[in-house]
């Protein structure tokens, strides 16, 4: 894929390899090969707000400090 540091490489295969382990889980489950997917053909979505982690808002200032 031409990915410029091995660290991006490595993201990329692990990428790949979550990605074909849930597949393949649901295949063998009987169920639609991308279910849970964020563009799965069910319309489910493969994942969830953030706004969970929000645990303190600030102010940013103009110049960029907080």
């Amino acid at each position: 894929m031409g990915l410029e540091t091995d660290w991006g490489a490595w993201q990329m295969n692990e990428l790949t390899l979550m990605v074909g382990r849930r597949v393949e889980r649901n295949l063998n489950e009987g169920k639609d090969a991308f279910a849970g997917f964020s563009f799965s053909s069910n319309g489910q979505k493969g994942y969830r707000s953030a706004k969970h982690l929000v645990t303190k808002k600030v102010k940013i200032n103009p110049d960029g400090t907080w």
